[in-house]
């Protein structure tokens, strides 16, 4: 009866192990400041952006900017009915050849040899001309280069951990991701994004906005576990996140009003602007200014309806990239 007891117990200490998601902030509930515009998404605890200017969407902000369950992108529920957060990224098309990337640091590095498995949810913008393919996962054993550069992130390696192969179509419900792998090294961080060439991805085209040019996705709900049921039924629960943190955080670069008609104001603390640089979604240079003063004004009168690239260069040699709307009525 002992010996029983015993093996029960090591059963249950198994499963309870088992069932952990690997994947910090996996509902991206936990964060520093409420948003406020495109680009925060170093807003979060526990992630960062790795290629370009991933998005973070909150409640918290009553704007229909980066709100939920209305924002810029689209009018998307969350996938709770208690409107919680989720993200963005943009993964390129054959006409915007950009990559966003996002990803963490693990709980616990992974065990070689171990069996894994893998869950997200994702949900097309409305306002994606296109779905891709080739959204998936990939793992580092040490920290990977961030690279925030447009067009040029070298993560396009053609090769990821987990990729999942069709082009996801879906802007109503948020639609499941699911698969496993084998460790083949103690790995200790996850990246999201596309990790392929546009060559090697596969485009559809879903409506035709002006000027929107690219496959953008909400991802939500991340998990990594050796629990398959755990990891394939993974799902933030309302009420479960008390520890919002709206802590002090360093000020940074702002532009304003976003979207805008004819000009920007750029705000920040940091040391003064050497250069920005304008892109249309193709990566062609439209406008470029030198030797440009905070809390001065960026007139773009001159340029049509449509998505574009700021990449502002400070004397301190930081580079900040942001997105901007203009709305020319």
């Amino acid at each position: 009866m002992k010996k029983l007891r015993i093996i029960l117990l090591l059963f249950c200490f198994t499963k309870i192990v088992a069932q952990i998601n690997l994947v910090p902030n996996p509902s991206f509930e936990n964060y520093t400041i409420c948003p406020t515009n495109l680009d925060e998404f170093n807003n979060l605890v526990d992630w960062e952006k790795y290629g370009e200017t991933p998005d973070f969407f909150s409640p918290c902000n009553t704007s229909t900017y980066v709100g939920v369950p209305r924002n810029i992108y689209a009018f998307q529920d969350s996938i709770a009915a208690c409107n919680h957060n989720y993200v963005g990224i943009g993964i390129g098309t054959n006409l915007f050849p950009g990559r966003e990337a996002i990803g963490c640091k693990l709980k616990d590095s992974l065990i070689k040899n171990s069996k894994y498995y893998f869950s997200m949810k994702i949900n097309l913008a409305d306002t994606s001309n296109f779905a891709s393919n080739n959204l998936g996962m990939k793992l580092y054993y040490i920290k990977p280069f961030i690279d925030y550069s447009f067009y040029t992130w070298y993560h396009e390696t053609n090769s990821c951990t987990i990729n999942f192969n069709n082009v996801e179509q879906n802007k109503t419900v948020w639609v499941k991701k699911f698969g496993s792998f084998i460790a083949d090294s103690n790995y200790k961080y996850l990246l999201i994004s596309n990790f392929y060439e546009n060559s090697q991805t596969s485009y559809s085209q879903v409506a035709n906005y002006p000027s929107s040019n690219f496959a953008y996705y909400f991802i939500d709900d991340v998990c990594l576990s050796t629990d398959s049921a755990y990891a394939y039924n993974y799902a933030f629960i309302c009420g479960t996140i008390t520890n919002y943190k709206f802590d002090y955080q360093i000020p940074k670069l702002s532009v304003f009003p976003n979207p805008t008609t004819n000009f920007l104001k750029i705000e920040g603390t940091y040391s003064p602007i050497i250069s920005i640089t304008i892109k249309n979604q193709q990566g062609i240079t439209i406008k470029t200014f030198l030797d440009f003063s905070v809390n001065n004004y960026l007139d773009l009168s001159d340029l049509s309806s449509g998505l574009y690239f700021l990449t502002i260069v400070l004397s301190d040699k930081s580079i900040n990239n942001i997105k901007v709307i203009i709305n020319q009525n």
